[in-house]
């Protein structure tokens, strides 16, 4: 079995509350975000999914923005895809919900880690 885990089960506070099901942490890997090289060939083909054209330019700036977050450079793309404009793609509705949501998913620790940046 393969669990997948949107929040990292081996911070402190989660070990806690955990600890009874060391199974769990066996084989733990956690991946961070994904290197720019693999994001860039994720934007080409979400970009052909939605039969769009992505300027190397703007690729770059979704790439800096967006960092190595899949679900957020999908929305960046979907959102050029069905305005055509690039002054709000970082600005929109759904990319502040999306971000809302993730923004949630930290502990209290990372949130004043993000606060603090």
């Amino acid at each position: 079995m393969v669990y997948l885990f949107q929040k990292n089960i081996t911070s402190s506070e989660k070990t806690k509350k955990l600890s009874p099901y060391t199974s769990l942490f066996q084989n733990v890997s956690v991946s961070s975000c994904f290197e720019p090289e693999a994001m860039s060939y994720f934007i080409k083909f979400i970009a052909l999914s939605f039969k769009t054209k992505i300027s190397k330019e703007l690729e770059r700036e979704i790439l800096e923005r967006c960092s190595g977050a899949p679900w957020i450079v999908k929305e960046a793309v979907r959102y050029y895809y069905q305005t055509g404009e690039t002054k709000n793609i970082f600005y929109h509705d759904n990319m502040r919900t999306k971000l809302n949501i993730l923004y949630q998913e930290l502990s209290v620790e990372e949130k004043l880690i993000v606060e603090k940046v």
